[in-house]
């Protein structure tokens, strides 16, 4: 029996039989872990036959050994020198499979693969190759390999070890992304990691976190991690701007959100008496195009990445894109581009007619220059009347499209906004449906908002018929949309009766067929 502790993505943290964690090392000299079984052999308990063909299974045409819970893949140590047939393996018999089984891939004891491995979906490697390459006197070391003059087999144990259990605990805490870009000793780790990415965006998408604590996006590879292309795909598809403004495209700043910046203050110093008529825009890597609206929230408060002032071309590429996707599915009256120069490259992506400046936010000689671009375009405009000036509800209303669904703001129109300390309580005849929360960016369902969802079939989660508490668990759900990701608000219900609101916990296919393991965190 598995029983999953935390989720992230496809990795899982657990006990598999009441005495096996994972993700863990599994001893291989150890004969009541594995040994001969009859005709077969044994792992963790479970009886396997000895049924399968080496060469078929390195083309492809054989699965890997399934009994119960547990599915082995042989020849690992092999078979990883071809990542991309490797993670073919894994889509087919771990990420197709709804959660139903672990993975012990045999015979890889690479620390330096392990957490991309880990993140795959793989919850059980052994030892028997830090075995061999200990007798060969090689030791594992956080910077790669090193000839020693000893037997260092206890020390790489140790060391193979510490990173499964750092991998454990990063799952717990939904810093795995951050290990495996971080952990980049082996160029196989990454080439893991890229074809994930490029190849198999999909199938981690559904199962990424729709937020995690932070992005520490110290390499190329952040530009890719599932959350930040989601976020920009949803940007383009769900996010609805303000009507009647000005688009100002601005750079970003260190500081987050970017308003309390010391850049972003003395610019809106100058430009505010016309900011009721402008739509902000960030320009940032690697999250891309943040809408002001959109600031106080995931990813763009929750990034940190080293500013050196130079942009790679994969950055540029991502940002090329993105502009001209938004603002070919976006129109506004007027555009204005004030960039420094490292970010002149979006020239040629911006919609026709935008007026670019090139400026520097600490040259108040370059604000003026902007200050005046601004002020003729307003004026201009209001003239032809097609100018609206912005409200806060107009903003959460933005913000609640970016993480609902343009479907909602429809529903929106006669909600009232009330402040209550630092909340806005969105009201309906008195009722509280909404409330938005700026120290985290977020919007909260009420339950009195849970009848939008369910009319949409957006968010839903059906469970058995009991009266939910603090947390379901995934033995009591029954259902769930796909639309669902973890940390998603959520609607809970039961034949239609809403039985309450809530966090998703885990991916919905988790939710559907795991037994054990908490699905939703139940708020009201």
């Amino acid at each position: 029996m598995l029983e999953d502790h935390f989720i992230f993505g496809f990795a899982r943290s657990g006990v598999y039989n009441k005495s096996y964690s994972y993700p863990s090392v599994l001893d291989s000299t150890d004969r009541s872990v594995m040994g001969r079984d009859g005709s077969g052999f044994s792992v963790m308990g479970n009886s396997f036959e000895n049924t399968f063909s080496y060469p078929d299974f390195m083309n492809g045409s054989t699965k890997g050994l399934l009994s119960g819970d547990i599915e082995i893949i042989p020849n690992g140590s092999e078979l990883i020198q071809r990542p991309a047939r490797f993670l073919k393996i894994i889509e087919e018999e771990l990420w197709k499979t709804n959660f139903s089984r672990l993975i012990y891939v045999q015979g890889i004891s690479d620390p330096y693969i392990l957490p991309a491995l880990i993140y795959s979906g793989v919850s059980f490697i052994d030892d028997s190759f830090a075995r061999m390459e200990s007798e060969g006197r090689i030791k594992y070391t956080i910077f790669g390999r090193k000839k020693v003059d000893y037997d260092p087999l206890e020390e790489n144990l140790e060391f193979l070890r510490s990173v499964a259990e750092q991998c454990a605990d990063a799952i717990k805490s939904g810093t795995l992304r951050d290990i495996v870009e971080k952990f980049q000793v082996s160029s196989k780790a990454i080439e893991l990691l890229r074809i994930m990415d490029f190849n198999y965006y999909d199938d981690f998408e559904k199962v990424f976190p729709s937020r995690t604590d932070r992005i520490r996006a110290n390499s190329i590879e952040s530009l890719m991690r599932p959350d930040l292309v989601r976020y920009r795909d949803q940007l383009v598809r769900d996010f609805v701007p303000p009507a009647g403004k000005i688009a100002l495209l601005i750079p970003c700043s260190a500081r987050k959100p970017y308003s309390e910046s010391r850049s972003h203050m003395k610019l809106l110093t100058h430009i505010g008496e016309f900011r009721k008529f402008l739509h902000e825009i960030i320009v940032t890597s690697p999250v891309g195009l943040v809408p002001r609206e959109l600031e106080e929230g995931y990813p763009a408060r929750f990034y940190d990445i080293p500013v050196i002032g130079h942009w790679y071309e994969d950055e540029k590429a991502m940002m090329a894109g993105l502009i001209s996707r938004y603002f070919g599915k976006n129109s506004y009256p007027g555009t204005i581009a004030f960039v420094p120069e490292d970010l002149e490259f979006i020239d040629h992506s911006l919609p026709d007619g935008t007026d670019f400046i090139r400026g520097e936010i600490s040259s108040s000689g370059d604000l003026e220059i902007l200050r005046e671009k601004i002020r003729s375009m307003v004026v201009s405009l209001k003239e032809k009347g097609v100018l609206v000036p912005g409200t806060r509800m107009k903003a959460i209303a933005s913000i609640a499209s970016f993480q609902f669904g343009s479907w909602i703001v429809p529903r929106m129109e006669n909600l009232k906004r009330v402040v209550n300390y630092d909340f806005d309580l969105l009201t309906e005849n008195g009722k509280v449906m909404l409330v938005y929360n700026p120290s985290n960016g977020r919007i909260t369902l009420n339950r009195n908002a849970a009848p939008w969802f369910v009319a949409e079939g957006k968010k839903i989660v059906e469970i058995d018929d009991f009266k939910p508490t603090a947390n379901i668990y995934a033995m009591g759900v029954l259902n769930a949309t796909s639309d669902i990701r973890p940390e998603d608000e959520v609607v809970i219900v039961h034949r239609g009766e809403i039985r309450g609101v809530g966090i998703a916990k885990m991916p919905y296919e988790a939710m559907i067929n795991l037994k054990k393991g908490i699905a939703v965190k139940v708020r009201n």
